[in-house]
C-alpha cells in the first residue's frame, strides 16, 4: 500500500527545516535557553542540599 502524498511529503522533510523559519528558530533558541538555565538551577540546588551537611537524617 503506497503512502498518501501528504505523509510521503512530511518523511521527506529534514528534521531541522523549521530552524530555516526566524520566528521558530528565536522561539526555540529562547525555550532552550530557559530549560538549560531551569536545570542549572536544579542542580546548583541539589549540589548546594548535599554540601550543607554530611548528616543523612538532616
Amino acid at each position: 500500500m503506497p503512502w498518501p502524498a501528504a505523509l510521503r511529503d512530511i518523511a521527506d522533510t529534514p528534521a531541522l527545516a523549521p530552524l530555516k523559519a526566524s520566528v521558530f528558530r528565536m522561539l526555540w533558541l529562547a525555550w532552550f535557553a530557559a530549560n538549560l538555565t531551569m536545570w542549572m538551577n536544579d542542580v546548583a540546588a541539589a549540589w548546594l542540599m548535599t554540601t550543607l551537611t554530611t548528616s543523612p537524617a538532616r
